[in-house]
């Protein structure tokens, strides 16, 4: 969504309210939301400005329906995803990063590292590192680096919200994806996905990857200052009941 409408107008309210954004920042939100919905177009203060949720994303000039292949397919879906999540994040006052890391833990918890998580959430590990801090921060996770176990993430109750609206986005990206299906074609896709999803792990489960080393040295890094962090710990108190 970085070129989207929504961010232009977003970006422009902060710089005008500046120190008061916080207090209309909901109110703001809302208001972008819904007019993506009923068609309202906003004023042509930039240039190619069109009706907000039906901006043309176009790739090196090309439109979509120019641009065909396995690899478009994939950028295609991926930013039909973000469009969605984007939407239930602006509803739910967070940001596009941490609506992603909350779809990852909603399957996957345990991580070798930060490294880890952020490249299966498809984020550069700075901004994943303040997402889920964010998140912890607003009590909607919990989260403990553990030096056998790695990264262990775990939902609060708070986030059961948040990840209904997370839901409701990935639901309307099958809508999407299936519109013009019958009902037993649509089965019959889903069954499909699983059974190619289940092909494509098997497959990697029995290969190297070839990722960059330096993502697995920094998770075992990480695990190493845990270690280490969990020692001190244990000198420290060890000393303080001593002095007692």
């Amino acid at each position: 969504m970085k070129s989207t409408v929504f961010d232009y107008y977003n970006a422009f309210y902060r710089d005008v309210y500046e120190e008061d954004y916080a207090e209309v920042k909901q109110k703001v939100r809302m208001f972008l939301v819904s007019t993506a919905w009923d068609g309202f177009v906003m004023p042509s203060v930039a240039p190619g400005t069109s009706k907000l949720g039906e901006e043309s994303l176009k790739l090196a000039g090309r439109s979509v329906s120019e641009t065909k292949g396995v690899l478009a397919d994939v950028y295609y879906f991926e930013k039909l995803l973000e469009y969605q999540l984007g939407l239930a994040a602006m509803l739910r006052q967070i940001t596009l990063e941490e609506a992603l890391l909350l779809l990852l833990f909603k399957n996957v918890r345990q991580f070798a590292g930060r490294r880890e998580m952020a490249e299966l959430a498809g984020l550069n590990l700075q901004k994943a590192s303040r997402a889920l801090s964010r998140l912890k921060r607003e009590k909607l996770i919990d989260f403990e680096m553990d030096s056998e176990e790695g990264l262990v993430v775990e939902l609060q109750d708070k986030a059961a919200d948040y990840t209904e609206e997370i839901d409701r986005a990935l639901m309307e990206c099958k809508n999407v994806c299936l519109k013009g299906f019958s009902e037993e074609e649509a089965e019959q896709a889903a069954v499909f996905a699983d059974r190619a999803g289940k092909n494509i792990r098997a497959k990697l489960e029995k290969v190297s990857l070839p990722f960059d080393t330096d993502a697995g040295d920094a998770d075992k890094e990480e695990k190493k200052t845990a270690r280490k962090s969990g020692k001190k710990n244990t000198r420290d108190n060890g000393k303080k009941s001593g002095s007692k």
